[in-house]
């Protein structure tokens, strides 16, 4: 596997599915999802009446960690720093 790869729109540098580009990062970088399951002002939503089928409206924010700038690397294949 390369360690950059020019269509990854996690690889620095690149364009993600949004209109941004990611940075050319070095270390961790971290992210809004661009495709979250979560909103910061849902829309409001009734709850279901029945108990085994709840909905209902929540917020949040869902993030992306890029722990290393190399495509190539693993969780296990990745240093600890020191």
């Amino acid at each position: 596997m390369p360690t950059y790869d020019q269509e990854c729109y996690l690889c620095p540098g690149n364009k993600r599915a949004t209109v941004e580009s990611n940075p050319h990062y070095q270390r961790t970088f971290v992210f809004d999802n661009d495709f979250s399951a979560l909103d910061r002002a849902p829309a409001a939503c009734a709850r279901a009446g029945d108990p085994l089928c709840r909905y209902e409206s929540v917020k949040g924010t869902c993030r992306v960690i890029c722990y290393s700038p190399r495509h190539d690397l693993t969780m296990p294949e990745m240093e600890e720093p020191t």
